[in-house]
This record gives structure tokens, sequence and C-alpha cells, in this order.
């Protein structure tokens, strides 16, 4: 093979796998931003009756203020007492965070279960024995509050991180001066928070009923006004449309392969 054609096939090969570098480099995803979208997954989202929404990951909830007492939850299938210093965050801050609570309205907490809390057992503290029972921290049997709880998502318990099987997303519990515990049930792997209101009924107003007026018959015959000529309008200049994205890189870079390898062929004939 002549040598001028050996060098002319190196070249060209060479611009070749450039290009398909060149290529591959602008259509793989950036490793870093892969590794950022998978730490910063939301885990619990907090809704407001006003349609606002909110995110949290687990280390962003931890970033927020807190609150430490003693309380828990109890499982009563198992007997199990689950009674220590918890730390977490009130529901009232979150629902403040979207938009706050009605008086009539509720708050949903959805994990395992759905649990629902009223607005005094939210900004009060108080009635939750209306709709769920509460426990003695020692024994396990049935005692109603006689002070106000606190509601909250809980990550910490007793200075240490929760175990993993209750991670990555909080449990729900009560804490207060009395210590007391809540029922367990669903209360685990915390996902979801949302704040409902009732929709008030429209109120309907009557419509006053007239009797209809007879309007007189024109004495004239209608005047008929001449048509005016329909303006035509110009046809719009087809527009020729622009590559983008993708199709845009794709279309550069063969550009800049074609122009090389016709330089590299009249360098080549001109030796």
């Amino acid at each position: 093979m002549h040598p001028k054609n050996s060098r002319k096939i190196v070249i060209s090969a060479f611009i070749f796998l450039f290009s398909l570098a060149l290529l591959a480099s602008t259509m793989l995803p950036n490793k870093a931003d892969q590794v950022s979208a998978q730490t910063n997954t939301p885990t619990i989202l907090v809704t407001g009756s006003n349609g606002q929404s909110i995110n949290y990951t687990l280390t962003q909830l931890e970033a927020l203020p807190s609150v430490t007492w003693y309380g828990g939850f109890y499982q009563p299938n198992q007997k199990q007492i689950n009674s220590g210093l918890w730390t977490g965050v009130e529901l009232l801050y979150l629902c403040d965070q979207v938009g706050g609570l009605s008086p009539s309205g509720n708050v949903t907490v959805t994990g395992q279960g759905n649990n629902t809390f009223t607005y005094s057992m939210i900004y009060g503290g108080l009635n939750l024995n209306q709709q769920y029972n509460t426990y003695n921290n020692q024994t396990g049997a049935l005692q109603n509050q006689t002070q106000s709880i606190s509601l909250i998502l809980a990550y910490r318990v007793n200075g240490t991180d929760l175990p993993s099987s209750s991670q990555p997303d909080p449990r729900l519990v009560i804490i207060g001066p009395e210590g007391l515990l809540i029922d367990g049930s669903g209360g685990r792997s915390i996902t979801q928070i949302t704040v409902t209101s009732p929709t008030p009924s429209p109120t309907l107003t009557p419509t006053p009923t007239t009797a209809p007026t007879a309007s007189p018959s024109p004495s004239t015959s209608p005047t008929i006004l001449p048509s005016s000529t329909p303006t035509v309008s110009a046809s719009p200049t087809p527009t020729v449309p622009e590559f983008s994205g993708f199709g845009s890189a794709v279309f550069e870079v063969m550009l800049v392969i074609a122009v090389v390898i016709v330089a590299v062929n009249v360098i080549t004939k001109r030796k």
C-alpha cells in the first residue's frame, strides 16, 4: 500500500474515533448529578389544604427545630412498650410550613397505616383519647391524658438514631409531661402528611321571577346592510425547525467530521 494512502487511512481513523468520543461525552449523564439526585430523594411529603407542598429528606427533617421529651408508643398485640426520651419534629411545626390548619380541619399522617388528628389534638395537644387510646409507660395499661401532649415525627430515641428497620422514615409518637404512649399501629415509616379543611357548601340565593314584558312589534322593515368584502390575509411564511437538544449536538459533530475529512483529503492530494 502506498505510504500516502496508509497515512490518510490512519488520520481518518483517528478523526473518526475522536469524534465518537466527543459525541459520547455529550450524551452520557454526569455521575455527580446522579449521586446528588439519589441523596436528595424526598422521603416525606407535607401537603397543606391550600395545595402547597414540601418534600423533606430525613437529613432535612433533622435540621428543622426539634423537641425532646418522654413518651413513645405501645403495641397492644405484642404487649410491647416502647418508652423513652424521644427527639423529633412536631406535627404542629410541619403544618405551619404549608399554611397551617383551620379549627375545623384535620391532619392525616400516612405510614404503615393512616392516623388522623383534629385541630385540638395538634394545636392544643388535647382530646387525643376521643379517638386514640393512650397507655401507661410502665405497665401498658390504658391511661387517659390529663395534660397536653405533642405529636411528633421522631428520628432519635434516648440519644441514638432509630433502628435501621425504622429508617429512612421517622416514627409517629407522642411526648409530654406524663410520658404517655400512643397506640403504635400504623405509626412506622411515615411518608406523607396531609392537611385538609372541609369545603363550605355554597349558599344558594333564590332568583326573583318577573313576568315577561311583551316588546312591541317593529313598524318598519329592517334595513339590509351590504356585507363587507372579506380581507384576504397573507399566507404565513413557513419556518424551518431548528435543531435542538440531542439532534442539534449530533448534527454539529457530524458537520465537524465532514469538514475535517475534506481538509485531510485536500492536504494529502497536495502532497
